[in-house]
């Protein structure tokens, strides 16, 4: 989607009229091509039976439609390209579940209990520790990358954007509420399935921060259910209809389905990319790295205005993993997760926080 950066920004923020305005403009054009594209997808479904019948046929054929893609994720994916769909889908894993809040209110009191638990699960039952995003921190922390929304802001591809922002529009600006139970059912259906993949690469590449993936495998099953309990409590309460549920999971398999898709070949490019880049002796600036450089085993390198920094990966206040720490590439600014000292990247010295000792700053290139 085109502006999808913008869109995303205004869906976070309280907006005046003239910006609200303008979000509308970006938002209606994009959901417009969306309906375009799934014309010919649209059926009419006049029962729960039929629904039924086929949704879960449509499920069976999205399960088969990419298995040589799954594959490649289970058995062969290299954990350069596993870190390049890790990062693609950041924003959407540091800001889980949020954009879902919105619906409660448009629902009724009954269908607002089957959505109310898959919230709960989302957010880890109000135990921090258990919360989906932060399962997904834990996951960047330990490949070595930014944990902060705003150092993938202008490396997410549209279509990664187009997925995040579907489900503002389909919560709070779409025409019937029909749209996202129809999207988040043929989510909550399809992760389960598709996370087994990603699962799986974590076990092979010995990452063990896997239970983003591995809870969603577990949990999403009963969200599933959750999801169609909506559906009935819905119909019982004020009538529903099934054709615009449909469409719903029309709208959700087509943006899943491009986010996957490009994520999947950004990460194989990626590879290419850095391999030929190696061969030329040249870094590329929005690569994240977290493999230690030459005898410098306690660093981790920053890239940051064409120029290349080694950073120490313990902060010298209390040793918090600095390459956690949010990254404004602007201000040039590292900030400590643990105790939140800032320091400048290119110098090393403390801006502010608790510590009055410097960063060991060492520049490699420029």
């Amino acid at each position: 989607m085109k502006n999808g950066k913008e869109l995303f920004l205004y869906n976070r923020s309280i907006l005046d009229a003239d910006a609200y305005k303008k979000m509308l403009e970006i938002e209606n054009s994009w959901i417009d091509e969306i309906f375009d594209s799934i014309e010919n997808k649209i059926k009419i479904i006049k029962s729960r039976a039929e629904f039924k019948e086929t949704f879960n046929n449509f499920l069976l054929e999205e399960r088969n439609a990419s298995p040589d893609d799954y594959d490649y994720i289970s058995t062969q994916i290299s954990l350069k390209e596993f870190q390049v769909i890790v990062q693609e889908f950041a924003i959407d894993g540091l800001t889980e579940a949020q954009s879902f809040l919105s619906i409660i209110g448009r629902l009724p009191l009954t269908a607002q209990m089957p959505i109310l638990r898959v919230l709960i699960d989302e957010f880890g039952c109000g135990n921090y520790e258990y919360s989906h995003s932060h399962l997904y921190h834990k996951l960047l922390c330990e490949l070595g990358m930014p944990t902060s929304i705003e150092n993938y802001l202008d490396i997410t591809n549209p279509e990664s954007y187009a997925f995040l922002n579907i489900f503002y529009w389909l919560t709070m600006r779409a025409p019937c509420v029909e749209y996202f139970l129809g999207a988040l059912a043929y989510l909550e259906s399809m992760i389960p399935f598709t996370f087994k993949c990603f699962a799986d690469a974590c076990e092979r590449l010995n990452i063990t921060n896997s239970k983003y993936y591995t809870e969603h495998i577990h949990i999403d099953n009963f969200h599933a259910k959750d999801m169609l309990r909506t559906l009935w409590e819905v119909e019982s309460a004020v009538g529903i209809d099934y054709t615009k549920v449909w469409t719903g999971i029309q709208i959700a398999s087509l943006i899943i389905a491009q986010a996957f898709d490009a994520a999947l070949k950004k990460a194989k490019r990626a590879v290419v990319e850095t391999i030929e880049s190696k061969n030329k002796n040249l870094i590329p600036a929005s690569e994240f790295i977290s493999a230690d450089v030459d005898n410098y085993s306690e660093y981790f390198a920053i890239n940051l205005k064409d120029k290349k920094y080694l950073l120490p990966k313990k902060c010298p206040h209390r040793e918090g993993r600095m390459y956690c720490g949010s990254i404004n590439e602007n201000g040039g600014t590292i900030i400590c997760p643990l105790h939140f000292s800032k320091f400048d990247i290119a110098t090393g010295q403390v801006l502010s926080g608790p510590t009055s000792e410097h960063l060991d700053i060492i520049e490699v290139s420029s």
